[in-house]
Order: C-alpha cells, then structure tokens, then sequence
C-alpha cells in the first residue's frame, strides 16, 4: 500500500483528470488492501489506518464541503469494508504473535489497535442505532480478542510440547516441565516485544496474561491429580514450581500486585513438595539400612560411604528448599522445620550406628596385652563423627544472608555426646597396657604378700641358705616395661596415620594422655608417700616420660594441652619417692 512520491503524483493527476473523487479512491485502496490481507500479503496498517480515518470523516459529514460529496454507492461500500476490516483486525489481533513477528515495524500492531478502535466505534454506533447494546465497549470487546489470544497462543504451544494439542489429555511431568519453560519464554518476549504496543490498553493486556496463566494452571492441576491419584512422588514436577516461581518474583508478578496465579501455584504444589521430603525421608532411612548393614569402615577414610551419602542426600534436600524460594514466609517456616526434622532423624541415626558398631569392633578385640593394636576401623568411626559432628551445624545452623527459622532440636549436642563418648572408649581400650603394668606393679608393694615372701627369700639367699628346688625369684615377674613402651609407640603411630582429622586426632592424644595421667596418679594415691620401692617409682619415671616425649613426637605442643596439672603432680610425687629412697639408703 505504499507509493512513490513520484507514483502518488500520478495517481492525483489521474483522479483530477477523471473527476474521481477522494473518497472513492480511498474505498478502493482499502478493498485492495483488505483482499491482499487474507490473501496472506503483509499490507503497511498506516496507510490503511490513513484511508480508514479519512472515509470516516468524508461519510460522517466532517470534511469540507468541496470533499464531502458521497454517493448511495460509496456509503454502501463503506459499511460493506467495515466489517471485512473488522474481521481482517479480529483475525490479526488474535494471532498477533504469528502475524507481527519481531521484524516487523514496532509500530505495526500499534496502529492495528488504532485501526481496531476506530472501526468498532462505527459498528458499535450502528449497534447501537439498531437496539444492540450487547458489549458495548472497545475495551471489553479488546480484552475478549486478547483472551482468545492467548488460547490460540497457549494451543501453540501445547501442540510443541505434545504433538496434539488436546486439552483433555494430562501431561506427563517432562511434558509440563517443558510446557513450563515454553511460556515463561513465550511471557518474555510478550513483555519485551508487544508491551509497549498494548501501553494504551494496559487492562485488556493484564487481561490477555491472566487468561495465560489459567489455562496452564489447568494443565498443572490435572498432572498432579494424576501423580496424587498414582500414588507417585516425583521431584521433577518441583522444576514446574521453580521455573514459575522465580519469573513470578523476577516481574514482581505476586498477590500483592494482583497477580492470583502466583498464589494458586503455591497451594497447588504445597502437597507436592510436602509428600516429596516424607518420600525423601523414607529413602534415606532405606538406604542408610542397607548402607550400614554392609559398612567395612575402610582404613584412612575421612568419612565412611554410608555417613557421606546421608550428608548428600540432606544437603540436597535443604538446598531444593532453599532454592525454592517459597515467597509465603509463613510455608517457608513450616518447610524449613520439617527439612530440619528430617536433618535430626538421620543424623542421630548415623551417630547410633556407628556407636554401635563401635561397640561390635571393641568387644571383637579381644587381645588385651602388651601386644595389643586397636583395630583401626575405630578410627575410621571416629574421624566420620567429627565429620558429621561438623557437617550437622552447617546443616542446622547454616551460615548466610538468608533469614532462617532457629533450630530447637539437640542433634547437635547427641552428635558431640556420642563423640566424646568414641573417643572415651578409644582411651580406655588403649589404656589396658597401662592398666596390666601397673598391675605388675602392686606386686611390690611392702603391705603385698608376695612382696614379704621376696624379704624372706632374698634374706635366706644371703645368708647363703638354700633349699632343694626352691627358686624365690621365679614368683614374680619382672616389669614389662620395654613391652609396654614398644605397645604404647605403636598405637600413637596408629592414631597419627589412621586418624585424619587433625583435630580429632589432637582430641583423642589429649583424652588418652589424661586418662594415662589419670591411671597412675591415682594408682599412686592408693599409696602412701615415701612407700615406693625403687622399681616401682623408677618404672612410673620411665612410663611418664616415655609417654609425654612420645605425645610431643606426634606434633602435639605443651601448649595445646588443657591440663597437665596431673602430670606436673606425678612428676613432683616421683622425685619425692626418689628423694626418700636415697634418704633412706643414706641412713643404711
């Protein structure tokens, strides 16, 4: 429809010449247009806009006089063009997608509107004049094209998604994941390409969008009444959710704004991620069964494969919540509470079991000499609970920006009692050669009755009696300590190399050397002072400082001990016993 400078000259002088009026000329280029229009040419709408505006005004009597001649003919020929213009604006307004695609003028579906408020205020007026009040209104005949709209539009789409198009079928979850996506783009580029058009129109606009959303928020209800009805829990259909949800909060599409769709969503899902986590926490309750049952607790292992897979799973679950962004503050509590219910069951669950298989490898350890190991599993358990002993607070105390819901539950505090308690029974077991030494030490004390036979014999082999086959001696035996100091290296060599963490390995060195402290000193205290014989507080000299050079060997500094008042009372009490013993060989 669009002529030269040169070509619109021509056509003038043509109609001067010819006596063909302006009006007609008008009537004729709009026929044009309207037969090229649905014959699928693309027509410019400003210059049928042009010659639908000056018609008008010709047949309305509101051009000059010398231009406002009408005949029968062209008055018929009007009203004839404007309902073909009526249905030709309908058909584009209606497939506005299709039919101003994004290299069009921007201005294009612009002037269309223009075009289509000017021809419905003639039919409505001839409406009007003939009794019809039905839908009396540009906007509301406007906002119903838009509506139809976005039921072709949503068609469009579905129809990619599943290849038929129909409405009665319900979707399978990757089909509605796909759905989803499709219009959050299809969303996009409406409020990026034709917003600006619909400016003037803004509620017919909000209208044509509404009516979008509806129509996939059917689609949504019915996959989950099939998935409900099914008796299927599926975590895919929650991308549904998140993929609706975060366009919704990026346009500020919320309740507050109007926007109903965002809160049908949230009540249409809140089952689905509800039964979701009780499925979750079922799985991870079945699969740590079957992990646990089947547990080796390899050596050198920072974190056995059954407590690392529960760590995984919870971390998961805590970050779809998260990543949910659920925008009802009051639902995203609730969400967080059961998300740290289930963190409190399966975490107090690791913790027992491997207490309980603490137990099963201690008691299996049946050797109790100075020949003893610890069975290095021990230590695969203890580095494992330090590792979920942190990884519980990351979980229930998360540390960032978000505003989280204050934990109330004692897992944490379970966790770090069966800790400390893993490290207790480590120190008692490996302190059992300390135990037997100084069992062999009490053979020497001066109250012992063995200890009173030695004076007896020794007293008779001195005086160089002799009875047949009797060897005194050979009733007691001598002290073990090079057994007990080989013993002793070993399971400190153990613990540096088998216990990873650096901290529970500094714990564990520390419980053990209290407890060390703790045996002898009060194995001391059951005896008197100055009652010690020379092999008894030579040994508890020799023992005392095998174990504090050893500790210290182990990269320990003295520093980082949190008491040595025990030791500092055992090291005064030997020299004691040694200063009396001298004293006293003195005065002999």
């Amino acid at each position: 429809g669009l002529f030269s400078p040169a070509q619109n000259y021509v056509l003038e002088e043509y109609c001067q010449r010819y006596g063909i009026r302006s009006v007609f000329l008008h009537l004729v280029t709009l026929s044009e247009l309207v037969a090229r229009e649905w014959a699928g040419q693309s027509c410019d709408p400003v210059v049928m806009l042009s010659s639908f505006s000056y018609c008008r005004m010709a047949i309305g009597g509101k051009m000059p006089d010398h231009l406002s001649v009408v005949t029968c003919q062209n008055d018929e020929m009007y009203h004839g063009l404007c309902g073909k213009i009526e249905k030709l604006v309908h058909h584009r307004i209606e497939h506005f997608r299709s039919c101003f695609p994004f290299a069009c003028p921007k201005s294009d579906l612009a002037v269309t509107l223009k075009l289509f408020c000017s021809v419905t205020e003639v039919m409505l007026t001839e409406e009007g004049a003939n009794g019809d009040l039905y839908n009396c209104s540009v906007v509301d005949r406007l906002d119903n094209l838009l509506r139809k709209a976005a039921l072709q539009s949503y068609r469009s789409l579905l129809y990619l998604v599943s290849n038929t198009g129909d409405d009665n079928v319900p979707l399978t979850v990757p089909q509605l994941i796909a759905l989803a996506e499709l219009s959050v783009e299809y969303m996009c580029e409406l409020h990026e390409f034709f917003l600006p058009d619909f400016s003037e129109f803004s509620l017919a606009f909000k209208s044509h969008v509404e009516a979008f959303w509806s129509l996939l928020e059917v689609d949504i209800a019915a996959t989950l009444k099939e998935l409900f009805q099914a008796d299927i829990s599926s975590g895919e259909v929650l991308k549904v959710f998140y993929e609706l949800n975060q366009y919704s909060l990026a346009q500020n599409l919320t309740l507050s704004n109007g926007f109903l769709f965002h809160k049908n969503l949230q009540q249409l899902f809140l089952p689905v991620v509800v039964q979701y986590l009780s499925a979750l926490n079922s799985d991870i309750s079945r699969d740590l069964q079957k992990l646990f049952s089947v547990e080796k607790w390899p050596q050198k292992c920072p974190c056995v494969a059954s407590i690392a897979a529960c760590l995984e799973a919870l971390y998961s679950i805590q970050r779809m919540i998260n990543e949910l962004q659920w925008p009802d503050k009051d639902v995203s509590c609730h969400l967080q509470q059961r998300c740290h219910a289930i963190c409190d069951k399966q975490l107090q669950y690791c913790a027992n079991m491997a207490m309980v298989q603490l137990d099963v490898v201690i008691n299996e350890s049946v050797s109790c000499g100075f020949d003893m190991r610890l069975p290095r599993q021990i230590f695969s358990m203890l580095c494992s609970l330090y590792h979920l002993q942190e990884q519980a607070t990351k979980l229930l105390h998360p540390i960032d920006d978000r505003e989280m819901v204050d934990y109330q539950g004692d897992t944490i505090s379970i966790i770090e009692e069966s800790y400390q308690t893993t490290i207790s029974k480590i120190s008692d077991k490996a302190s059992l050669p300390l135990k037997l030494l100084l069992q062999r030490l009490s053979q020497y004390d001066a109250s012992h009755r063995l200890s009173k036979l030695k004076k007896i014999f020794v007293s008779f082999v001195t005086c160089e009696w002799s009875l047949p086959c009797f060897h005194p001696i050979q009733y007691f035996s001598a002290i073990p300590v090079e057994d007990y100091v080989q013993c002793m290296s070993l399971m400190l060599e153990d613990i540096v190399q088998y216990c990873y963490k650096h901290k529970a390995q500094q714990m564990l060195l520390q419980k053990w050397f209290e407890l060390q402290c703790g045996l002898v000193q009060a194995w001391l205290k059951q005896r008197p002072d100055c009652s010690l014989c020379p092999d008894q507080y030579q040994t508890i000299s020799i023992i005392m400082k095998c174990i504090h050079s050893r500790l210290l060997g182990t990269g320990i500094m003295e520093d980082q001990f949190d008491d040595l008042s025990v030791y500092n009372l055992i090291c005064d009490r030997i020299r004691m016993e040694c200063s009396c013993s001298e004293l006293m060989y003195s005065k002999h």
